[in-house]
């Protein structure tokens, strides 16, 4: 298991939380308006976008907002959080995105890249969110960069929680290697809490290579939310790039309200690409029975362990995707192979009839 895959829990809520509290997210929600000429109505998607921090403030104006993020219990938080109709939240994996050529925005906010161990992987995320947005479409992202790591960062700063905890931010960089490390760790009077977190950071040069390799042109970077000139101390790197290609037709309609009940047509098998569609209440029934008498098991032979609140069949009807507590997973591990005939004869479209 690698560090990121359980690191996103409620200790990192709350321990990150002075980091990205109220006044920096306005800020950034600022910036990104002025970045979207005041647009209305967007389709965006928010690539490992977490509880929602964004996400859900973006929602509220009026726009359709989508969550993609490995972390359950992030999904979790912002899910219950959640009281508007306009954002649904998606367990997903960065290197393989399961949406196609649907969205008006995607985000990468908070240095939300770098996490994988191979250039390849990081690659493959930039051109899964690239086949996600319509040509034309754009892409934001927001992150630390090599040129300040190297000589500008502190090694070592204290904050304080809420409740007047103090923790100490310790922080290394290895020009070699380009890894950066961060632990934080928590005073708290009945014992410390100590996390940390390790990523590979690109340099404004290899995410302009990147980013036109995976299909983006019309790259622009700036130093942060404020938008002024980038250079090489600036803190932040801010950058918009433009999707290649001609816009098509408006593509598949995102529904409103936004629930996982009616959105299942907008995402894509991660696994081959095929599309996907909600189960009926009678193919679900199904579905839960056999899950019941154990007949059915996961693509890696894992048995689920309890039944689903709802599934997003794959177009072959030969695999789903599990919904619980509200939450399409799409990890491509978390799929469930149906065996061959499974519900039965598959209904002839309408092109077969003809």
């Amino acid at each position: 298991m690698t560090w990121w895959q359980d690191f996103f829990d409620a200790s990192y809520l709350e321990l990150w939380g002075p980091v990205l509290g109220p006044e920096r997210t306005e800020w950034e929600l600022r910036g990104l308006e002025t970045l979207c000429g005041g647009a209305e109505g967007l389709r965006i998607i928010d690539v490992c976008g977490g509880h929602g921090r964004i996400a859900r403030p973006l929602a509220a104006r009026g726009h359709r907002v989508v969550v993609l993020d490995y972390a359950l219990d992030m999904l979790r938080h912002g899910r219950a959080a959640e009281h508007g109709e306009n954002v649904l939240f998606v367990r997903a994996d960065a290197r393989a995105l399961p949406m196609l050529a649907c969205a008006d925005l995607a985000l990468n906010l908070f240095t939300s890249i770098g996490y994988f161990p191979t250039l390849a992987e990081h690659h493959a995320m930039l051109g899964g969110i690239a086949r996600a947005l319509r040509p034309g479409a754009a892409l934001i992202m927001d992150l630390v960069h090599r040129d300040f790591l190297a000589c500008g960062m502190a090694p070592q700063t204290w904050y304080t929680l809420a409740d007047a905890t103090p923790v100490l931010r310790t922080f290394s960089f290895d020009p070699i290697s380009a890894m950066a490390t961060e632990s934080v760790r928590a005073l708290y009077p009945n014992g410390d809490v100590h996390r940390q977190w390790r990523l590979r950071i690109f340099s404004a040069t290899e995410i302009n290579d990147a980013l036109h390799d995976a299909g983006f042109s019309s790259t622009l970077f700036f130093d942060g939310y404020d938008l002024g000139d980038f250079a090489a101390d600036s803190p932040r790197l801010l950058v918009l790039a433009e999707r290649s290609g001609l816009p098509p037709d408006e593509g598949p309609t995102w529904p409103s309200p936004l629930t996982w009940r009616n959105a299942a047509t907008l995402f894509v098998c991660p696994r081959n690409l095929e599309a996907l569609h909600c189960a009926s209440d009678a193919e679900l029934s199904q579905i839960n029975d056999a899950i019941a008498h154990g007949t059915l098991g996961g693509q890696e032979a894992l048995l689920p362990l309890e039944c689903v609140q709802g599934a997003w069949l794959r177009e072959d009807r030969r695999l789903f995707y599990p919904v619980r507590e509200e939450i399409p997973d799409l990890l491509p591990e978390s799929a469930i192979a149906l065996p061959k005939d499974f519900f039965g004869e598959r209904p002839e479209s309408p092109a077969n009839n003809r």
